[in-house]
């Protein structure tokens, strides 16, 4: 199966275009059918890498690649599917306080901006982001 056909990629907007929105739209979903991770795509540079709303062990605005999603597999071993049931071009309705709110760690909403990780956390985080072949673009 194709992740991003010809057809989608001319419907996602360039990266940034959607920053100012109140509510961007999400212009298709990808999903681990064996397991809890999906990936709501709202920009696309036009070659690999995607900014969207991440759901997994946690929620979080994030930059993820195409190129990874081609390679990840989920617990039984199968790979990312796009959701052709899902509804293109929608509204992801957490408007600007619910994404503001994924913008950052929970545990950063718990102790302040400020505050790091503990070291305990990024572990957790970069073994999960490990098993599933995942890494995020800075």
């Amino acid at each position: 199966m194709e992740l991003l056909t010809k057809a989608l990629r001319e419907q996602l907007p360039p990266l940034y275009a959607q920053e100012h929105e109140a509510d961007p739209l999400v212009i298709c979903k990808f999903f681990t059918p064996d397991g809890q991770w999906t990936w709501y795509t709202l920009e696309f540079d036009g070659e690999d890498v995607f900014f969207g709303w991440v759901v997994g062990f946690d929620e979080e605005l994030g930059y993820f690649r195409l190129s990874e999603l081609r390679q990840a597999r989920g617990p039984l071993g199968m790979p990312i599917e796009r959701d052709f049931m899902a509804s293109s071009r929608c509204r992801r309705g957490l408007g600007r306080a619910g994404a503001a709110r994924l913008i950052k760690h929970p545990w950063e909403q718990r102790h302040g901006g400020g505050a790091r990780l503990p070291a305990h956390v990024r572990r957790a985080e970069q073994a999960a982001a490990q098993r599933f072949g995942l890494h995020t673009v800075r």
